[in-house]
């Protein structure tokens, strides 16, 4: 046979007539067995609903390499060897030739399989050859009509052809998709419903849509995915490694079409499928055109930093720290918008369903918001204060409490991995290579740091005494290691070091480097971090700007620590 080129795109199955495919010895066996009638009972159930003769039926993606008289198949060759299968029946003729590579004589087989017998499929491969024919031919068996079955088998059902480039290795392209890193998922599928013509559809409007498609798809991913960051919790799977970035290939344009799906049991694509059968996705476009819109607005940064538009930079953080915190899902939001379809509204809407999460699930134990967040402990309630500290920060941009209307960059706060980092977090680690380098100065430094933090009277005594044969130059190492259990374990066990008064939100790389420095050394670093995103609350504490008394700049004492809980408190307030 020879070598018939083919475009990439949607093609009906006639265009792989009289073509050759090759599967490469890295590919499994076939293997169908009840996908088989899953796939002549969907196509009978689409001849049963077409409408039009521009109506079609979307198989998976095929992927190719062309090699000289041959396509390597790379992806598709389950559902390819079916169809050869479907048609050998129907017809009694080799459609297109296979030949499997490790997998000697299945062409003939394949070729010959309508006069063999199940004992003379030996081997796997064969045995599925077999029973994938054997389930075709009891299908037939019923009334289905065979010559209406296979013209729409031909015309009306296609694939996603998809031919590599020539430089392309197709052991590397087969890797990446069998590991989820090539988008030919069901996101590209639900484009190929969308894209396909029916009496209501006209070809041009094929092509607007496909350019919206690519539009929308562009804009989610623009500014360091600002907007996609916002709409959707980042799953790690999707972050580059080494790198603070989001991979290019998986597709945007799913928090889109999540947003406006009303069936939360039922899969992505089924959810558009049933649409598309039920000839309903034209009306449903309508609504995804208008979700994007609504979005963008939402999502725009000019409108968020816009001084004269409250209700916007309240709307945008309020569904950002709704997906963040995984209170709700995008497509609750939306409805919610869609019921509403006003701003104000909208917003509080989005304001009470974030008071009444706090309500039940971080401000539930007492009476007061001042004792619940007083009696909160970084060893036990991290996730309650990692929420209370990005709603601070969020309301501190909101209020514009600087006079900086920036506002809080949920993608790059993500990939940037947050977490909770002590503001003063004193213990012996950072002192251990001063005292390997016998840097006494160093040492006492650090000692009369740990000394103003310091209230149990005899711990004191003994830092003082230490202190003091550093200044005699005396002997004092032999007494070092107790000393620093004790300081360890008063650290660990002092309540207000270890409450949110004493904790703010830094990304992990920043808190590995900043480690149990002193204040004033953290203070520094944090200004030196550059392009670093430092949250605005974070940053403030350390400049002490909760603080009322700001004489000690170099320490962060009691009051600086209940000041700061203070100041949190009192922006919780607006939430309860």
């Amino acid at each position: 046979m020879k070598l018939k080129t083919i475009e990439n795109g949607f093609i009906p199955i006639k265009e792989l007539e009289n073509n050759n495919f090759f599967i490469p010895s890295y590919q499994r066996g076939y293997r169908w067995d009840n996908e088989v009638n899953a796939l002549l009972e969907d196509i009978t159930d689409f001849i049963n609903y077409k409408k039009s003769d521009e109506d079609f039926y979307s198989l998976q993606p095929i992927v190719v390499k062309k090699d000289e008289d041959k396509y390597i198949v790379i992806d598709g060759q389950q559902r390819l060897t079916t169809i050869f299968l479907i048609i050998k029946y129907i017809e009694n003729k080799s459609f297109f030739s296979i030949e499997y590579h490790t997998r000697q004589k299945s062409s003939e087989f394949l070729d010959n399989i309508e006069s063999k017998k199940e004992d003379e499929a030996k081997n796997i491969d064969f045995y599925y050859f077999f029973q994938a024919y054997k389930n075709i031919k009891n299908f037939f068996s019923s009334k289905v009509n065979k010559n209406d079955f296979y013209n729409i088998l031909l015309n009306s059902c296609k694939v996603l052809w998809y031919e590599i480039a020539d430089d392309e290795k197709e052991e590397d392209v087969f890797i990446r998709l069998n590991i989820g890193k090539i988008p030919l998922l069901e996101e590209e599928n639900i484009k190929a419903l969308f894209l396909s013509k029916n009496k209501n559809l006209k070809y041009k409007d094929v092509i607007k849509r496909a350019k919206k498609w690519y539009e929308i798809e562009k804009l989610l991913r623009s500014e360091d995915d600002l907007k996609y960051g916002v709409l959707q919790k980042i799953d790690k799977k999707y972050i580059s490694e080494n790198t603070n970035k989001l991979n290019d290939d998986f597709l945007r344009i799913n928090v889109c079409l999540n947003a406006i799906k009303n069936n939360n049991k039922i899969s992505l694509f089924d959810y558009y499928y049933n649409l598309y059968r039920e000839n309903k996705l034209n009306d449903e476009w309508m609504r995804l055109e208008k979700c994007i819109n609504t979005l963008d607005s939402f999502t725009t940064k000019s409108n968020v930093l816009n001084d004269n538009s409250r209700i916007n930079r309240q709307i945008f953080h309020y569904i950002g720290f709704l997906i963040l915190s995984e209170i709700m899902k995008i497509n609750e939001i939306y409805s919610i918008w869609e019921s509403i379809q006003d701003n104000n509204k909208f917003n509080d809407e989005l304001l009470i369903k974030i008071k009444n999460y706090l309500s039940t699930y971080v401000f539930n134990k007492n009476n007061s918001i001042y004792d619940d967040i007083e009696d909160l402990n970084f060893y036990n309630d991290k996730k309650k204060i990692f929420i209370i500290l990005v709603l601070f920060n969020i309301d501190y941009l909101i209020n514009n409490k600087d006079g900086n209307f920036d506002y809080f960059k949920f993608a790059r706060f993500q990939l940037e991995k947050w977490s909770l980092e002590h503001i003063y977090a004193q213990n012996s680690v950072s002192i251990k290579e001063a005292v390997e380098k016998n840097n006494t100065n160093e040492i006492k430094l650090w000692l009369e740091d740990v000394l103003f933090y310091i209230e149990d009277n005899d711990l004191k005594k003994s830092i003082d005494d230490i202190i003091l044969k550093i200044n005699n130059k005396k002997n004092f190492k032999e007494e070092l290691t107790k000393l620093f259990d004790d300081i360890d374990n008063y650290f660990r066990d002092d309540i207000s070091l270890n409450s949110i008064s004493n904790l703010c939100l830094l990304d992990k790389d920043s808190n590995s480097k900043l480690g149990n420095k002193m204040f004033t050394d953290k203070r520094r670093e944090i200004d030196n971090l550059g392009e670093k995103l430092i949250p605005i609350a974070t940053r403030m504490v350390f400049l002490k700007a909760f603080s009322k008394n700001k004489t000690l700049p170099e320490y962060f004492t009691k009051e600086d620590r209940d000041d700061y809980k203070n100041s949190i408190i009192k922006a919780m307030e607006s939430y309860i």
